[in-house]
C-alpha cells in the first residue's frame, strides 16, 4: 500500500497536529513516523493504525493509483 504524504501533511495541518504528536498517537518515535511517512510501500496494518491515529479512513490516505 502507498502513503499519499501530501494528503497526510495536509491532514496534520489542518489539525495543528505535529510529527511528535503523531508518533504519540500512532505510539513509536518520530524518527518511525518519519520512516513510515518516507517509505514508497507500507504494510496494510501500518497504514490502517496510522488512519486510527490521524482518525480518518484509511483510503484518505492512500495514493488513488
Amino acid at each position: 500500500m502507498n502513503l499519499d504524504r501530501s494528503k497526510i501533511d495536509v491532514l496534520l495541518a489542518r489539525r495543528g497536529i505535529r510529527r511528535s504528536d503523531l508518533a504519540k498517537m500512532y505510539g513509536c518515535t518520530t524518527n518511525r513516523i518519519s520512516a513510515i511517512l518516507n517509505c514508497a510501500n507500507v504494510r496494510p496494518t501500518t497504514a490502517a493504525k496510522l488512519a486510527k491515529a490521524l482518525d480518518v479512513d484509511v483510503t484518505e490516505i492512500l495514493t488513488d493509483e
